[in-house]
This record gives structure tokens, C-alpha cells and sequence, in this order.
């Protein structure tokens, strides 16, 4: 159930990064809060 869940968090960050225009810091950023959530 929790990797259901871990897929649509990811699909979902997908959908934020291309929504934003690229900066690698922000990317860094967002996927360690998202880890930091695990």
C-alpha cells in the first residue's frame, strides 16, 4: 500500500517540476523534503 503511495507522490512531484521552470536547487530541495518524509 505505502509504494502505491510513493508512486503517486512521485507522479505528482513530476507534475510540480514541470509545472515550475527548472532550477536545480528547488529540485534538490523539494526531493529532499519529500525524502525527509520517509
Amino acid at each position: 500500500m505505502e509504494e502505491v503511495h510513493r508512486q503517486e507522490l512521485e507522479a505528482e512531484l513530476d507534475r510540480m517540476l514541470q509545472a515550475s521552470t527548472p532550477d536545480p536547487d528547488e529540485d534538490r530541495w523539494t526531493i529532499a523534503c519529500i525524502q525527509q518524509m520517509y
